[in-house]
């Protein structure tokens, strides 16, 4: 369910870029790393042949992209600047090709 509701939110982030939503598309991924990891938990009790698993395809690609999402300065200029195009020229600047 949690997951249904990331892939939804993903989507409208593609066209609307709002900071709100992508505050909400954080805290989905970090319900998601809770579950997971409450998951674990259940998998280490009951399931030990299950951990490496669910490490690798669960918890490790959502924490992967909960600290991408917190820390990413594209993110930021994306979503709370909008201003990614005057971020690029400033990281990238563009230099004239010579003509030969």
């Amino acid at each position: 369910m949690i997951f249904a509701l990331q892939v939804a939110v993903a989507t409208i982030l593609i066209s609307v870029r709002t900071w709100d939503l992508l505050r909400l598309l954080r805290w989905l991924i970090a319900a998601q790393v809770v579950a997971a990891s409450v998951g674990m938990l259940i998998d280490i009790k009951y399931f030990p042949e299950n951990v490496a698993l669910g490490i690798i395809f669960t918890l490790g690609p959502e924490i992967l992209w909960l600290a991408y999402f917190l820390k990413s300065r594209r993110v930021l200029h994306v979503f709370k600047s909008h201003d990614w195009d005057l971020a690029v020229k400033a990281i990238y600047p563009t230099q004239p090709t010579p003509v030969t």
